[in-house]
């Protein structure tokens, strides 16, 4: 069984988010909480293997080199932002959230639906980078060693330009065969994808609408790819303006990615999405645009920011060597 050590001597917030923890983390996990200053140095004397360490960053301690840390997640109260940055004021399901859905307990009688995970990118008001995210969260994943499919759910798709092969296009026989696929009729999926590290479908060159398609028809095809377990991971970038597709659709995702910035339109569109779905924030990280570095935020609402960004512009290899959106990717894995 593997360990996992929640270190803090915050009581009234470890006892906040204990029981949640404990009903939700999975069972391959031992969870063991230390609250108090001098057990904590005994426990150290000795050496431990701890699998998964998350610690209060008020603990001014240095983990002693006897003891063999897995992955290390620190609890923090400040706006910084990362992969492995937990806010305090998100509670338990903030420490879920980063944790990823590999610590997460199965429910009883549930299926393993197969190793393929799908997530779901979408911008609450600045369509302008949505896309250009979407695949640079592509392209991080591939270097997490990720066999990665990009799925573009827009009715008017426009993503070539940022490609390598920029008049590569799906027209007629493209649209046919990705019917067939989404409807479970036996099609030659491999004709439809072009490879630039990740996998994707070009953009259509006309609209979606004109095909007989819709965003529902682009959400089925990534159902049936799943479920046939030739990817890692299935990236689908969401048509902007949350349709009633797009709603159903994140109501049962296990992983959706919420672009929003700190405009006070952004900000009552996105309260206004997680109080009306509540299985959306439940299963969601942010993604924070802004061009003012002092911004001091963490969470929205609940959900966690696991990356703040503020210039996407450029081609997407140049963000990928950057490094730009390499903490949401190593998040949400």
């Amino acid at each position: 069984m593997k360990t996992l050590l929640f270190i803090s001597f915050d009581e009234e917030y470890v006892v906040s988010v204990l029981g949640t923890l404990a009903r939700k983390i999975s069972e391959e996990y031992q969870l063991d909480i230390i609250t108090d200053k001098d057990y904590l140095t005994s426990f150290f004397e000795k050496q431990h293997k701890i699998d998964t360490l998350i610690i209060d960053e008020k603990i001014q301690i240095d983990i002693p080199s006897n003891q063999a840390v897995g992955r290390l997640y620190v609890v923090t109260e400040t706006d910084a932002i990362g992969a492995y940055l937990i806010s305090k004021y998100a509670g338990a399901q903030g420490i879920l959230k980063i944790l990823g859905s590999g610590y997460k307990r199965r429910s009883r009688g549930s299926v393993n639906n197969g190793k393929t995970r799908v997530h779901d990118i979408v911008s609450i008001d600045d369509t302008g980078i949505k896309t250009i995210a979407a695949l640079t969260i592509a392209g991080q994943l591939v270097k997490f060693g990720r066999k990665v499919l990009y799925l573009s759910a827009d009715n008017l798709q426009d993503f070539s330009y940022v490609m390598k092969e920029k008049d590569a296009f799906s027209q007629e026989e493209e649209a046919l065969i990705l019917n067939a696929v989404s409807k479970g009729i036996t099609g030659d999926f491999s004709k439809l994808v072009k490879n630039e590290n990740f996998d994707y479908i070009p953009q259509f060159k006309h609209l979606l609408s004109s095909y007989g398609m819709s965003s529902a028809t682009v959400f089925q095809l990534a159902e049936i790819i799943k479920g046939l377990e030739i990817y890692d991971e299935i990236v689908i970038d969401h048509p902007y303006g949350f349709n009633a597709d797009s709603i159903t659709r994140l109501e049962n995702s296990k992983s959706v990615i919420i672009i929003t910035d700190n405009k006070e339109s952004s900000d009552r569109k996105l309260k206004k999405l997680l109080e009306n779905t509540r299985e959306v924030g439940e299963n969601s990280l942010i993604i924070y645009h802004s061009d003012d570095a002092a911004d001091e935020v963490h969470s929205m609402y609940g959900v966690n920011i696991c990356e703040k960004i503020k210039d996407i512009s450029g081609g997407i290899e140049e963000l990928i060597e950057n490094k730009i959106l390499r903490d949401t990717a190593e998040a949400i894995l």
